[in-house]
């Protein structure tokens, strides 16, 4: 039986137990829910099956130099610190809130108040340049990635549906596809010597196609990550027009998500990298735009992912309207609205600060791999975003425990203990089974501090970087 059949079968299992929960016959948090007030069974089922994290963050505050310094470096949450002063900085010498931002999003988007409904046409079509400009009636405004996410899965899924991801993929994802569409993740295993981003993981992506049509997930959504996360690097053309012919060849959705789009950057580690291209800007895509949906925004490109403003990108008017309307109640908020409107809007600001960003991250990069190449730790290079994929197998197997299982435990006691995070791939069906996310993208002393930890936490002499 294939790993798909396996996973494909557990997740039916799963589902057939959802009247026992909501029944109260099966044990949640110690108790049942029999004499409790009844609950719907999706969300019986929910707090038994879908609210558990595996290699579970530490509870307290985290680090921060001044408030917190004895405090845990989180290095496992993809958020861009380098340059959150010089952004607090424009933001607050700009920031206009007037009357209209204090009154419902309807109300503001019918004032005479420049919005976000404005501005983001205009940063998509300078990040994404696509091949037909983007105008404001094919866009969806929404507060972030994820949240459009959900809601665009629940417009495109059915009960049971699958939503391919090819392995390793972002953790969040699968957040975002179980709730509150309750489609499934089916997961497209690559194997660790073939990259994923090439045009040679399309025979295994259409496999794995294939293979959902004999079970009852079938593949409703190809979901793809560019540029990627984890893996910190972009899709060459070819592999996003192989997506696009499978979209086009099973009758699917093709859902892009292009949040790093303006973070691609060069370093002494991968010097000539591919560079970003929007599924939006190939020209003769063979595939009819109505499957093609593209999910960006301004936030992850300038550190400011709290912000929560993100958009959809659609020539499907239905998905439009569902999409649209299901925000309604899920508002950018009118704060964000107006923090980030006159930043967008002011393109010699925008090009600046984007470069500036990128020569951070590239700063920033170098300094974590060549941290791990002082210590012969393999990694993938970066070459956008804000993480690498690292393989931290020669610490981890030193540990104690039986299985794979117990040694991560053990170095994720061993982490903590030593005041750094960061979370392994495994979470996301990763082929390899000791290799870590690493987020680079923290201001200088912090990334430092942090690889001097990681040294204390697997017993490493000081490198060149921490001395």
């Amino acid at each position: 039986m294939s790993l798909l059949q396996t996973y494909l079968g557990l997740m039916v299992t799963l589902a057939s137990a959802i009247e026992m929960v909501a029944g109260g016959q099966i044990p949640i948090g110690g108790d049942t829910l029999t004499g409790s007030p009844k609950i719907s069974g999706r969300a019986a089922y929910r707090l038994a099956h879908q609210l558990d994290e595996t290699f579970s963050s530490p509870p307290g505050a985290w680090y921060d130099p001044q408030s917190n310094p004895t405090g845990i470096i989180n290095l496992s949450t993809a958020e861009n610190s380098i340059l959150s002063e010089d952004l607090l900085e424009d933001i607050q010498s700009r920031l206009q809130l007037t009357p209209h931002h204090l009154k419902y999003r309807a109300a503001l988007l019918r004032s005479s108040v420049n919005t976000t409904v404005d501005a983001l046409p205009v940063f998509l079509n300078k990040s994404l340049r696509p091949v037909h400009p983007i105008t404001a009636d094919i866009v969806v405004p929404g507060p972030g990635i994820g949240a459009i996410l959900a809601q665009l899965i629940w417009a495109l899924c059915d009960e049971g549906d699958g939503v391919l991801l090819t392995t390793p993929y972002y953790t969040d994802y699968p957040r975002d596809i179980i709730y509150p569409g309750r489609a499934v993740v089916v997961p497209a295993h690559i194997p660790a010597d073939i990259d994923t981003l090439s045009p040679a993981a399309i025979p295994y992506i259409e496999s794995t196609i294939a293979l959902s049509l004999s079970t009852n997930n079938h593949v409703r959504v190809l979901l793809v990550c560019n540029p990627h996360n984890p893996l910190g690097a972009a899709y060459p053309v070819e592999t996003l027009v192989g997506y696009a012919r499978l979209a086009e060849k099973y009758n699917l959705h093709l859902v892009v998500d292009e949040v790093f789009a303006n973070q691609v950057f060069a370093s002494k580690f991968a010097p000539d990298p591919t560079q970003f291209t929007s599924v939006l800007a190939i020209n003769d895509l063979p595939t009819s735009p109505a499957r093609v949906h593209v999910l960006a925004g301004p936030t992850k490109d300038l550190g400011a992912s709290g912000l929560k403003v993100g958009a959809l990108v659609s020539r499907n008017s239905d998905i439009l309207r569902l999409v649209r309307t299901a925000l309604y109640a899920l508002p950018i908020s009118s704060a964000s609205d107006a923090a980030l409107t006159p930043l967008l809007m002011d393109e010699d600001w925008l090009n600046a600060f984007l470069m500036k960003n990128r020569r951070f991250l590239r700063a920033a990069f170098e300094t974590a791999a060549e941290w791990c190449t002082q210590h012969n730790i393999e990694f993938i290079p970066s070459s956008a975003g804000v993480f690498f994929v690292a393989d931290f197998a020669p610490l981890v197997e030193k540990l104690p425990g039986n299985t794979v299982e117990d040694k991560l435990e053990a170095a994720r006691i061993s982490l903590i203990g030593a005041g750094v995070f960061i979370r392994p791939t495994t979470t996301s069906l990763d082929p390899k089974s000791y290799r870590f996310r690493f987020v680079f993208s923290h201001p200088m002393p912090t990334l430092k501090l942090a690889l001097r930890r990681l040294e204390v936490a697997f017993g490493l002499p000081p490198s060149t970087m921490t001395t």
